[in-house]
């Protein structure tokens, strides 16, 4: 009968870099920094944007067409409202102090 000699394997766990605890985590405080980041990008966004259009109102001609200054002015309400307020009014705060608030070591559903 033949015998194979087997090796033990041992299972090397790698530590996970910043970038993967950062997208995989499901820890709330950083559900919260990923809220809170994504709502400052967008704000950014959002407020050049609202400098285009400034910049549109300054020049006695402007130098944008009527139809693209309402829907930068559209685009501008819709994603401050939606892609900033509400992320870092529900999804920061929600998220970083609810958890916190009522003593739970992590949210239910992240």
């Amino acid at each position: 009968m033949a015998t194979m000699a087997t090796q033990a394997q041992a299972l090397h766990h790698t530590e996970i870099g910043w970038m993967g605890r950062y997208i995989f985590s499901t820890d709330h405080k950083m559900i919260a920094k990923q809220y809170l980041l994504n709502g400052l990008f967008f704000a950014l966004f959002g407020g050049v944007l609202a400098l285009f259009f400034r910049i549109h109102l300054a020049s006695p001609d402007g130098f944008l067409s009527p139809d693209r200054y309402n829907s930068f002015v559209t685009m501008h309400g819709t994603l401050m409202i939606f892609w900033v307020a509400m992320p870092i009014l529900l999804g920061f705060f929600g998220n970083l102090t609810i958890p916190l608030m009522i003593g739970a070591r992590d949210m239910a559903f992240p």
